[in-house]
């Protein structure tokens, strides 16, 4: 039994059946386009046929089925309930409930769709490679060919009404003005590949890609009559995949360049000037799509199934998840409120905690390169961890300190489990050996336990000071009743291995296989099979917290749960298809589950989590008064830019004459700081003034020599 949990029964009976998804990671799908229809809503889909929706702005990800595979890249939504998704093979879907069912529509093509545009809930167009342009009148029941005149492949297709449209791709940019029965060559050329195609009204409009060598955009006034070349300031980019507008005057694009990642790209005049700026989310990401419901909230979608968002308009972007979208491995919970889940690998440990009983988790920072499997927290400060390679590392203050202690083996820890604040076990080994730690000094000395042969140790279990149960590979159970001066060997009647093993008083417990779960009530000298799971069904971890109630999770998403010890077990629905790998129970009954894909469930479905990254965002632009002030001979000045630009930095006199140049160069959104000396000027109050495209701010100083 987990410890500290053995008096709250009574308050579970009101909260049990139901899991709720409080975190939604993505599979590691590309992901093409993402599209958002209000503050709220919004809609991913990608490869492997991958729809993702939200209903919270961006929160949790829920990920919806249909029956195909196939990679989907394009995103319509006429209304809150109707909408469209489209891609390879000719693949169209149609909503009119707000994704919770989708229906395959006959598109009419083979043909890769790569755009989907629709003017009214019945009249729409989608456009693909070989040039293909269909038309539906009805919603899409029927969709009817158009001839484009090229063969070329087409990016993007938008309507700015019923009869007048363009369509842009390989060399060339296409309009009609009778609802695409006519198409004509606005441009064409051999170089340029148009990507991304928006109107923001009858009469201005954008199309954006590269020619070949750089990123271009470029801008009409006139309804295609005329293109010319936007300013745009700042980084270069050798590609622009999207551009979009959210009024007549704000608007973004998503570029990328080899050596230094996505960059976007903004204006706040229209599109006459576009300020540049990196998305500071990693050399190496692959940005295909944005979007913007509002002029600070926004979205990002690329390679590697992440999810990115800013809150600031695009000055700055993070993983909108835990992180980390790899496997939750362990959770432990301190009190009601406390708790923390760890999980990732020896490239990046993530650990997540929470002080108001799971509505936010805030990431914390761990400078820790471990491959970590088992977490235990004693109260709201002491925090145990046990990993790889003998690992075991101490934190006296929350997660925010971690301290490496000497297990004095290189064995893999399996778990870590204290039964008070004094002592406590680390289990583990290989498939050859095993290992037993012990500790009576919070950690400070660890030594090691003979037992009889037993190898991989995987599960630690005491329902007191002396007794206690550990499970291993090959059927091996440890038994001990003297806080582990001696381990005996119990015979469960299996050889399977052992991976978690559970007691709820000095005679009953359970254990259980990938495909078994037994129980004793003697103590573990006799055991009984109680369940066994058939095909690719297997079990991960066990946790009672009466001798009639209890749990058990798995792979595939699935929870298993009994009220009278075992004897009957109902699976209860977890709306998802992960393994899940951890359960414990907090004081108040609040039960959480993690798993893979960065899976957090809870039985309580009030706890609505938000993932707090406790990354500092810029938000606005700041010039702090120097410091020291008054100052001999020297000061620093502070200064902060939400979003990259040209910047300067200058002293001046009271006269206004220049004194000095700190900074005149292009900075990327962040918290700067600058050193002045004057040594060689009288003393007096002089200037400094922050300069950048759309700011400047002067402040006063005082030099006494």
């Amino acid at each position: 039994m987990k410890y500290g949990i053995i008096m709250i029964f009574i308050l579970l009976n009101t909260i049990h059946g139901e899991w709720f998804k409080k975190s939604y990671f993505t599979t590691g799908d590309i992901l093409y386009h993402v599209s958002f229809i209000n503050n709220d809503t919004g809609w991913v889909a990608g490869d492997n046929g991958a729809i993702l929706k939200t209903t919270d702005g961006g929160i949790m990800w829920e990920r919806y089925s249909w029956d195909g595979t196939a990679r989907l890249g394009s995103i319509f939504f006429i209304s809150a309930d109707t909408g469209w998704i489209a891609g390879d093979i000719g693949t169209i879907l149609k909503t009119t409930d707000c994704g919770l069912s989708w229906q395959e529509q006959e598109s009419g093509t083979t043909q890769k769709i790569q755009g989907i545009h629709f003017v009214t809930p019945d009249i729409g167009w989608i456009a693909g490679n070989g040039g293909m342009i269909n038309k539906t009148s009805n919603g899409g029941e029927t969709w009817i060919n158009q001839s484009s005149g090229t063969s070329n492949e087409l990016r993007e297709i938008f309507f700015t009404g019923i009869n007048t449209g363009y369509a842009v791709g390989l060399h060339l940019i296409l309009k009609t003005n009778d609802g695409g029965d006519n198409w004509e060559i606005n441009i064409e050329d051999n170089q340029n590949t148009y990507q991304s195609l928006y109107f923001r009204d009858n009469l201005n409009g954008f199309v954006a890609g590269s020619d070949g060598i750089n990123g271009i955009i470029w801008k009409t006034t006139n309804a295609g009559a005329n293109w010319s070349s936007s300013v745009y300031v700042g980084l270069s980019t050798i590609w622009i995949s999207q551009v979009l507008f959210i009024n007549n005057s704000y608007g973004f694009w998503v570029g990328e360049d080899y050596f230094d990642g996505p960059i976007m790209g903004h204006t706040n005049d229209g599109g006459h000037i576009w300020y540049c700026n990196l998305m500071d989310i990693g050399i190496g990401q692959y940005i295909a799509s944005i979007d913007f419901p509002n002029s600070s909230q926004g979205w990002a979608v690329g390679g590697g199934g992440k999810i990115f968002r800013t809150s600031n308009g695009g000055y700055n972007w993070e993983i909108n998840d835990n992180g980390t979208g790899g496997n939750f491995r362990s959770i432990s919970f301190a009190n009601d409120s406390t708790g923390w889940v760890i999980g990732g690998d020896n490239q990046l440990v993530q650990l997540l905690k929470t002080t108001n009983a799971g509505k936010e988790w805030g990431k914390m920072e761990m400078d820790i390169e471990a491959d970590i499997f088992s977490l235990t927290a004693i109260n709201e400060s002491r925090l145990y961890i046990s990993g790889a390679d003998g690992a075991i590392y101490f934190s006296p203050e929350g997660g925010d300190l971690w301290l490496e202690q000497t297990s004095g083996t290189q064995f893999d820890l399996k778990k870590i489990y204290f039964i008070s604040e004094q002592t406590g076990w680390a289990v583990g080994g290989d498939e050859e050996n095993g290992v037993i730690l012990h500790t009576t000094n919070l950690g400070m000395t660890w030594s090691g336990q003979d037992f009889e042969s037993a190898t991989n140790l995987n599960g630690i279990s005491f329902v007191n000071d002396s007794s206690g149960w550990i499970s291993a590979n090959n059927g091996a159970l440890l038994k001990t009743t003297n806080a582990g001066g001696a381990w005996t060997n119990q015979n469960i009647g299996s050889i399977s291995d052992l991976y978690d093993v559970d007691f709820i008083s000095e005679s009953t417990g359970w254990v259980i296989t990938l495909k078994n779960l037994f129980k004793t009530t003697d103590g573990g000298n006799n055991w009984t099979m109680q369940l066994e799971v058939q095909d690719n069904k297997s079990f991960s971890a066990i946790d009672f917290i009466s001798e009639y109630e209890g749990w058990i999770v798995g792979n595939q998403g699935e929870i298993r749960h009994t009220t009278d010890g075992g004897e009957n077990w109902e699976l209860e629905e977890s709306g998802i298809n992960s393994i899940l790998t951890d359960i414990c129970f907090s004081a108040s009954g609040s039960g959480w589950i993690v798993g893979s894909q960065g899976i957090i469930l809870s039985n309580d479905p009030a706890s609505v989590i938000t993932i707090v990254n406790e990354t500092e965002i810029v938000n606005n632009f700041t010039l702090y008064q120097n410091y020291p002030n008054p100052f001999n001979p020297a000061t620093k000045i502070k200064y902060s830019i939400p979003f990259g630009e040209k910047v300067e930095l200058k002293i001046f006199d009271l006269l206004g004459r220049e004194i000095k140049t700190l900074v005149n160069e292009y900075k990327s959104a962040g918290h700067y700081e600058a050193e002045f000396n004057g040594e060689h000027l009288s003393s007096g109050i002089y200037l400094y003034r922050l300069t950048t495209g759309r700011y400047s701010e002067t402040k006063k100083m005082l030099f006494l020599k």
